[in-house]
């Protein structure tokens, strides 16, 4: 039967064919918009209706905007008996003597409403009655209740039931594990049926939801509810769980060998020994060991928390323990880099990246296949979705999605292309808050560990999203029951929860790759450098065209707009956007950015306002009023950028700003402490974080290798060229020498 039909009307009737569900038949050309909005909400594109228990709203819903519908006689009956067959009557007596039952003189009995019964709600009841319908123990009640909504039933209460079984309940607790949410105790009692003094005590510990707030507390809640004179019953799944939480707490992970056999016997002895060259904090620790419990889980840290580094370390540590072979690391194309140099630098594992043409990528595929591949493997996500044929033929053991919110729309090629590829365990790494985006965060946990929320992301809709007239998402209701929901599997850490630990000033470089063109531009310059270093004979003149050539490498690095004002927008430029967008929109933070040259600040001015990024500039031409307005108003929170060159950034009091990113790197490593420390300095209340965005294979990942190994003698040669000559406690013939050897190490 099709979807549209030539009606004035609509109806809804029995599916024909499927005999199990109902249809919305006529035409939705003549509905206006809030009207469809309404079909849309419960009916499929086929016009079946998502749930028969949605009829009653649905219907109410109609008659609010005013939709010429009708139903059925065959539809009516349809929907009673359906409700029938999914409904589950519970009813309650009190035994005689001889016929003693777990419960204490409370027999629960559950049964089926209609003549026919769901087979999933019919298997609930198999488990957990026995062949009189009789319920093992009065207190699964509980759960008898949660299993059946968990599988779309309905329960009615006799009154029999309503009687008894609250008199039963009185200063009665039952901890077990929840079904309806993931790896919580559940805490099951009637708040009515409890005196103050317990109620008091279950308040403190027990949320809204019925769950005990942390499963850790098990023990002590358990001792003070037993004190105010309650009878607690405590399951054994409630204790593995308590362990759980426990063994994910106290784990220390170290790169010491520990001996232990395998990961169970790790978490039995605390310590687990991973072959890694880092020292990880405290909080750090707790998130390899809350991947490695889970195997599927979402870390979803604070930018500057080092979520790549505990997710390289989980991934070792499954390497030693576990005997994986292979990972494969997803992330957006400007974190390659980045992902192959913490690899390399922490651990002693082989990587390789897939980057190239379509045929070097084949090649590199075959080599994957091969049982001798490298542990890890980066690519970028867009990668996935053009070679996902050859991605599905590797067994991948561990899936790590950095930047996982590429994944949370369903209908992206990127989404399909990461849901075919095998693996047996997945970390997923967001900096994202979950909780402002809830309906993205859907997606994303539906792969990671599918059934923990609703599988039907409109069922997830209709929870937990509120609409407009016209059909969009303009809010988001009952956000605590989806954030206990997917709390087992996901972990977030702030940088306020972490103060304790972290260093006043994290450090991370973000390395990127040049543009074709970009490319070209540099190596002509630098081309034309190690022509003049050919020359047996260098004088001051000399030295003066190198220093501007080096100079101009550097802009060039930064943005070729600099010199080619058509030329698009360089990786730094889009680099600089999505993170400010990340950080300030997202995150709310406050952040500075800096730039030696002037030209390039006012390249950032024009791509931030075509962003449309609020913000304040600050260069060496703003005089001394105007500069300190900027600073009182970045102070005050009024703007959330703060621009600056070097030369207007001087003597400034910054500490509203946790964020400082470079755009570039000055020759003089003092005034790169100087950037730092107008953020970091008295009256800042938590850890800055520094980005320097770097462009990888050129002169600047030259500079940072330099500058760790000859620290003085740069200073002494670049520093003094900037200020206008050669340190007076050196010769000329020496300065020239010294120059000449930095340039050729800088030109690599």
């Amino acid at each position: 039967m099709p979807f549209f039909k030539k009606s004035g009307n609509l109806a809804i009737a029995v599916d024909p064919r499927k005999g199990r569900s109902l249809r919305l038949v006529g035409s939705l050309r003549h509905l206006n918009r809030p009207q469809k909005f309404v079909v849309e909400r419960y009916f499929s594109k086929w016009g079946a209706l998502y749930d028969t228990r949605l009829l009653p709203k649905f219907l109410k819903d109609a008659e609010r905007v005013n939709l010429p519908l009708e139903i059925s006689d065959s539809a009516e009956k349809f929907y009673k008996n359906e409700i029938r067959r999914r409904t589950v009557v519970l009813r309650a007596k009190l035994h005689f003597a001889g016929q003693k039952k777990a419960g204490s003189g409370l027999i629960v009995i559950a049964q089926q409403k209609g003549d026919e019964v769901s087979r999933a709600i019919k298997k609930v009841l198999s488990t957990l009655t026995d062949e009189s319908q009789q319920l093992q123990n009065p207190l699964q009640a509980f759960k008898l209740e949660e299993l059946v909504k968990l599988e779309d039933g309905l329960i009615e209460y006799d009154e029999s039931f309503k009687r008894l079984f609250p008199p039963y309940m009185k200063n009665r607790l039952s901890l077990e594990e929840s079904s309806a949410f993931f790896r919580q105790i559940a805490v099951r009692h009637i708040p009515a049926m409890l005196s103050g003094e317990l109620r008091r005590v279950v308040q403190e510990f027990v949320d809204t939801l019925h769950l005990l707030r942390d499963p850790l507390t098990l023990d002590e809640f358990e001792r003070l509810a037993t004190e105010a004179n309650a009878r607690v019953h405590v399951t054994t799944e409630a204790k593995k769980l308590r362990t759980y939480a426990d063994s994910v707490e106290r784990l220390i992970v170290t790169n010491k060998d520990t001996q232990a056999s395998d990961l169970e016997d790790a978490f039995k002895k605390g310590v687990l020994g991973v072959p890694i060259r880092a020292k990880l904090y405290r909080f750090q620790q707790k998130g390899v060991a809350f991947f490695l419990m889970n195997k599927r889980a979402l870390l979803a840290d604070d930018m500057g928390l080092g979520k790549t580094i505990q997710a390289i370390t989980a991934g070792v540590a499954l390497k030693r323990y576990e005997g994986i072979r292979r990972v494969l690391v997803v992330c957006p194309a400007s974190l390659k880099l980045q992902w192959e140099r913490e690899i390399r630098r922490f651990t002693y594992e082989s990587v390789k990246v897939v980057t190239g043409e379509a045929k070097e990528r084949e090649y590199i595929y075959e080599t994957l296949r091969r049982s001798d591949a490298p542990f890890f493997t980066v690519i970028n996500y867009e990668l996935t979705y053009r070679d996902t044929k050859h991605l599905k033929e590797i067994d991948w053991d561990l899936l790590v999605l950095d930047e996982a919110q590429r994944i949370k729309n369903f209908r992206t090629q990127t989404y399909s292309a990461i849901k075919s590829l095998p693996n047996k365990y997945v970390f997923a790494l967001s900096g994202t808050p979950l909780e402002t985006e809830l309906y993205e965060l859907y997606n994303i946990i539906n792969f990671i560990m599918p059934g923990i929320l609703p599988v039907n992301p409109l069922r997830f809709r209709e929870r937990y999203c509120e609409f407009d007239a016209f059909g969009k998402i303009r809010g988001y209701k009952n956000v605590y029951e989806v954030q206990k929901k997917i709390s087992a599997i996901t972990l977030r850490r702030t940088k306020e929860d972490t103060l304790s630990e972290l260093p006043p000033v994290v450090e991370t470089p973000i390395w990127l790759e040049m543009d074709d063109k970009q490319r070209k531009i540099y190596g002509e310059i630098r081309l034309g450098i190690r022509n003049v270093l050919t020359r047996e004979q260098w004088g001051e003149l000399t030295l003066k065209n190198v220093m501007v050539e080096l100079m101009r490498l550097r802009e060039i690095c930064d943005s070729p707009r600099i010199h080619f004002p058509d030329m698009k927008q360089s990786p730094k430029e889009r680099e600089l956007v999505v993170l400010l967008r990340e950080q300030v929109v997202h995150r709310r933070a406050q952040a500075i950015v800096f730039t030696q040259w002037t030209r390039m600040a006012e390249l950032v001015a024009e791509t931030l306002e075509q962003e449309k990024l609020a913000f304040v500039y600050l260069h060496g031409g703003v005089d001394t009023r105007a500069r300190e307005i900027l600073v009182r108003d970045f102070q005050a929170g009024k703007y959330s950028i703060f621009l600056s060159t070097d030369a207007g950034g001087v003597g400034l009091n910054l500490q509203a700003a946790s964020l400082v990113i470079n755009f570039d790197l000055p020759w003089n490593p003092a005034k790169l402490d100087q950037r730092v420390s107008r953020a970091h300095r008295l009256g800042q209340a938590g850890t800055v974080n520094v980005i320097n965005l770097l462009m990888s294979g050129t002169v600047e990942e030259n500079l940072v290798r330099v500058l760790e190994k000859r620290k003085r003698l740069f200073q002494e040669v670049f520093s003094a060229w900037e200020e206008g000559g050669k340190p007076e406690q050196i010769t000329l013939e020496k300065y020239l020498r010294d120059t000449r050897e930095l340039v050729e190490e800088l030109l690599g």
